[in-house]
């Protein structure tokens, strides 16, 4: 397969998931919007419904009052009313039954019904009978459904004004059928709306042409959750009623938990939701087809432009093979990763030229073999002169005739390397396994720390601290100590030099970790840019300028690594840098066995 067509494919393919993702996901949030406020609409709505008719109840309640007190009234003036005044009034009070008992609560006039086939008035709650004991002034109940009366009614009873009758009135509750059917004119997606007492006895249930008085009980869910069919919502919302606590409701068995109030559903037809959900959908799908054609487009010009970009860059990489022009570029602007191989490939380019430059650098390089080898054989006898006149000193302590031993001892180490590898003319970075040596690091360490201290005590501002954090009786390794030194003290001229002309501290380390001894340099000093990180000790990098080479990491990790261990660099710009040596731990050992035994229990201890 082609290269542009492979570009065209995956950038096809990821514009047209992105694309439809968003789409998926605007859709699904617009669908669920939609449907949670066409939802939240009609909760409301139910809910204002009940609001409503819980004020209608009361006021009704108060004009059932007022007709009782004329009732009383009238009683009071003329005595007991016969059933042709008690129609009278009835009309005139705009009520629909009155009724009179006696004290003992049996019903002696009736405007409905003959009052001998009513039961005892005290039968349906004891409550009444503090009307005659003058205990209390009325009695009233919430909208209740008399047996065998399908239709829901309310009734107030007062006593008369010698306590002798109890006067009581009754109302068909219209206010809730004319309510309801207000309410369904004004919304054609309300299919119908019923009320119900809290055990589920329907109230009636009302549509837009017609209004059914049910038998069945309903049964409501839990909490009044709103129910979904495949066609409709149903609403349930709890309405307050006037008298929560109905003493009469709790005998008839009515009320729940001594509460009495009323449940009013609302049936609303999903088909304007579906609708809009449909457009939804439909608005969807057009923007999948767009996003099908701005997929294409993108992905047609994206593979012009870079495959574009390739042919020019190979005609140019023909064109300076033919010519064997190593000076030529191919010079491509841009930002992509065509323009970056490209730059990259010039920069290959350029450190061909290089390299015929270094073949004029080895020829200066053995110039300075030549020196090396003079100054190798010259500086023995000052070497020698020092070293004799190191037990005559006076005066100066232990530990620095120790450092300056020592340092000595390296010089002279270097002299005799060097001198070897003039008389072999072997200058490879190689190393070789017969100049290892057994070394117990905390003391080989805490001397290069003092010699260093001395080395930087006349700058005054760069301070070398060396600190043990394992095991000292493990802590050995084999290694060659001239390599291992010159390691260790190269690492902390650069840790030295990353602070510039500021004060610093340098910490030197050593801890044992399982199979492995680390040595750590860490200072707090300029850090290294993270682009030359992974570079280092593996290309020859410098921050020194022109008087740097680079080889001293170079040289630092091939030698680590011939020794089966490993060098790790961390390092952050303006925060500093840790570099961590590992070297394999030499096997335990019980005493230590070099000839400078108590000099090494001494300095550990």
């Amino acid at each position: 397969m082609r290269f542009s067509k492979k570009i065209f494919i995956s950038v096809f393919v990821a514009t047209f998931i992105v694309g439809g993702g968003i789409i998926w996901t605007a859709h699904y949030f617009v669908s669920t919007n939609t449907k949670e406020k066409f939802i939240s609409q009609y909760s409301v709505l139910t809910k204002i419904l009940g609001d409503t008719l819980t004020r209608l109840d009361s006021n009704t309640e108060q004009l059932m009052l007022n007709a009782a007190n004329v009732v009383a009234a009238r009683d009071a003036e003329r005595g007991l009313l016969s059933t042709e005044e008690l129609k009278a009034m009835r009309s005139e009070l705009n009520v629909t039954h009155i009724f009179v008992t006696d004290r003992n609560g049996k019903f002696i006039r009736s405007t409905n019904e003959d009052p001998s086939l009513i039961p005892n008035l005290f039968s349906f709650s004891d409550e009444y009978k503090k009307l005659i004991q003058g205990t209390k002034k009325l009695h009233a109940t919430p909208v209740i459904q008399p047996n065998p009366e399908p239709k829901p009614y309310k009734f107030l009873s007062i006593a008369n004004r010698d306590r002798s009758r109890i006067i009581e009135v009754g109302v068909r509750v219209d206010f809730i059928a004319r309510t309801l059917a207000e309410a369904i004119g004004a919304d054609k997606n309300v299919v119908s709306m019923a009320m119900y007492s809290p055990k589920g006895t329907p109230f009636g249930r009302f549509a837009a042409k017609d209004v059914k008085f049910e038998k069945d009980t309903a049964i409501f869910p839990i909490n009044f959750e709103t129910v979904e069919s495949s066609d409709s919502f149903k609403f349930y919302s709890k309405v307050t009623s006037s008298h929560p606590s109905c003493s009469q409701c709790d005998k008839s068995g009515t009320s729940i938990n001594g509460e009495y109030y009323y449940v009013l559903e609302s049936e609303v037809s999903k088909s304007e939701l579906n609708a809009m959900l449909a457009s939804t959908t439909k608005a969807s799908i057009t923007l999948l087809f767009f996003n099908l054609l701005l997929a294409l487009g993108i992905s047609r010009f994206l593979s012009r432009r870079l495959v574009r970009n390739i042919e020019k860059a190979v005609s140019k990489v023909r064109k300076i093979k033919d010519h064997g022009q190593l000076g030529d570029r191919i010079n491509l602007k841009g930002k992509d990763e065509v323009a970056f191989l490209t730059r990259e490939f010039d920069n290959l380019l350029g450190a061909m030229e290089k390299s015929r430059e270094k073949v004029i650098e080895a020829e200066r390089v053995q110039a300075k073999v030549q020196m090396a080898r003079d100054v190798a054989h010259n500086i023995r006898s000052p070497i020698l002169a020092i070293e004799m006149m190191l037990p005559t000193l006076i005066g100066v302590p232990e530990r620095m005739k120790r450092v300056l031993k020592n340092s000595v001892k390296e010089i002279k180490g270097l002299s005799e390397k060097l001198k070897q590898k003039n008389e072999s003319g072997d200058f490879n970075l190689e190393r070789r396994a017969i100049t290892d040596e057994l070394l117990f690091l905390p003391v080989f360490l805490d001397e290069i720390v003092s010699q260093k201290n001395l080395e930087f005590g006349e700058h005054g501002f760069i301070n070398i601290e060396f600190r043990n954090k394992g095991n000292p009786s493990n802590e050995f390794v084999r290694v060659d100590p001239l390599e291992l030194r010159s390691i260790v003290s190269n690492l902390v001229n650069n840790a030295a030099e990353s602070f510039g002309a500021n004060s610093g501290t340098i910490e030197v380390s050593c801890q044992d970790l399982d199979s492995n001894i680390s040595v750590s340099i860490a200072d707090t000093g300029s850090g290294i840019p993270p682009e030359y990180l992974n570079r280092l000790g593996r290309e020859q990098i410098t921050f020194k300028g022109s008087e740097g080479r680079g080889v001293g990491l170079l040289h630092a990790f091939r030698t680590v690594e011939s020794w089966g261990g490993r060098i790790k660099i961390d390092s952050a710009p303006g925060k500093g840098t840790v570099v961590a040596i590992f070297l394999p731990k030499f096997p335990h050992l019980s005493k230590f066995e070099s000839s400078s035994d108590e000099r090494l229990k001494r300095d550990v201890h």
